[in-house]
């Protein structure tokens, strides 16, 4: 029976996610987009497009919601992450690091059996890694971030019979997106072209907003067969803060420190993901998805330093990524006696090309395996999932940071992640 007590407990849940994403740091498994939202739908290899049978149907197909058997449902995952990247032939690499990221979703069709409506908060791009100080890396950036949090607010509409085997489903994102640097500057290089000690530090800091949308369509045919499809559209990050120098010699500044406001852009790709779930028995299904992503949109950030002086000109990073696929294969057995068992494997498509690879996002093509185990004990399902992520070994040649340094070599990455999510159905 649905009660007020057992709603208000499904918005403290949302509400706890919303305040851990606040604070919460991220890492990259795709450039600068993130891994699964789901931990059921990671334990499949995030095959789960055509499926979408939890809450988090609001992130993977909106229309999916319109499906779910209970009037209020609430799903919560925190996923932990240890990305690690290495030059192996300059023998540097990433500092360890460990990202825990939340997320939460809620839907419910309360107002009208017809038509349903959900809320996510989750963050499905961002990047996170740090070098030492001293290593090649550190003139291109010893630390850089971004942390995005996504707003979903999702609807679908099911018809009644006998067409109610299909549905639809929309809705809009808002997104704040926040984007740090930090590098290492020698004057004498920076002058003369020949190191002499003198370090200082810059630092980039920058935020703001941005808004999309998203449309999905599910298809149920009798009991075997679902197809899915979704597109979400390009969200464009406009974002303000401040970049910052320490350190100034008294021969390029009368302070040692300087600070002006600064703007830059960041583009988040559009996508579009079509998926198959197929289910010839009540104990095991499997799925398959595929995903394209406008990553060509993404050619360079622009940082626009409000220095009247000129003495911090415009910063320019060119990217040039072009647009890139993944491909998703997962299945499940159960549930036996509550449990069921999930596997699947993914393959992610770079979008950095070599020409303009470097250490702010040292991405290749990535393969990834997962393994899962759910359990459900009436109206609560429990989920944790774990995914070893590895990067084909890349071979880089390219004069990014000349004369300064370089990033030439054999770049190899693995990332562990443990996936933990539960699930309420009232």
């Amino acid at each position: 029976m649905l009660t007020m007590k057992k709603c208000r407990v499904c918005c403290l849940v949302l509400i706890s996610v919303l305040l851990a994403l606040g604070s919460s740091s991220v890492a990259s498994a795709q450039a600068f987009r993130n891994p699964p939202q789901d931990a059921k739908a990671a334990g499949m290899g995030n095959a789960f497009t055509a499926r979408a049978d939890n809450a988090s149907a609001v992130y993977y197909n909106p229309a999916g919601i319109a499906f779910l058997d209970s009037p209020l449902s609430t799903t919560a995952n925190l996923s932990m992450i240890d990305p690690k990247y290495r030059n192996t032939t300059e023998n540097f690499r990433t500092t360890d690091q460990e990202f825990w990221i939340p997320d939460g979703f809620i839907a419910t069709n309360l107002l009208n059996k017809y038509l349903s409506f959900g809320y996510g908060a989750f963050s499905e791009f961002g990047l996170s890694n740090a070098y030492d100080k001293t290593s090649p890396a550190a003139p291109l950036g010893f630390f850089n971030s971004l942390k995005t949090m996504d707003n979903r607010f999702a609807w679908a509409l099911k018809p009644p019979k006998p067409v109610d085997w299909g549905s639809i489903g929309g809705g809009f994102d808002l997104v704040y997106g926040e984007s740090e640097s930090k590098s290492a500057i020698d004057w004498g290089a920076l002058t003369t072209g020949v190191p002499n000690g003198q370090a200082g530090r810059s630092k980039l800091l920058v935020g703001g907003h941005g808004f999309g949308w998203n449309l999905g369509g599910l298809l149920k045919m009798k009991r075997m067969h679902s197809l899915g499809l979704t597109f979400a559209s390009q969200v464009d990050l406009n974002e303000h803060g401040h970049a910052k120098l320490t350190g100034v010699p008294p021969s390029f500044a009368p302070v040692p420190e300087l600070s002006f406001p600064a703007q830059s852009k960041f583009v988040l790709p559009a996508r579009i993901t079509g998926g198959y779930n197929f289910k010839p028995f009540d104990w095991f299904q499997m799925g398959f998805d595929v995903t394209w992503l406008k990553f060509s949109k993404f050619k360079r950030i622009a940082v626009n330093i409000e220095d009247p002086s000129g003495f911090m000109p415009e910063r320019v990073i060119d990217f040039n990524f072009h647009d890139s696929w993944v491909y998703s294969l997962g299945g499940e057995i159960g549930p036996f006696k509550g449990f069921s068992i999930r596997s699947g494997w993914c393959h992610i498509q770079t979008p950095v090309p070599t020409s303009t690879f470097n250490t702010m996002i040292p991405d290749s093509d990535r393969n990834v395996a997962t393994m899962g185990l759910g359990y459900k004990y009436k109206n609560l399902s429990l989920d944790v999932t774990y995914a070893a992520v590895v990067m084909s070994p890349r071979k880089v040649t390219n004069d990014v940071g000349f004369p300064f340094t370089s990033v030439n070599g054999r770049w190899t990455g693995f990332t562990n992640q443990v996936m933990m999510g539960a699930s309420y159905a009232l």
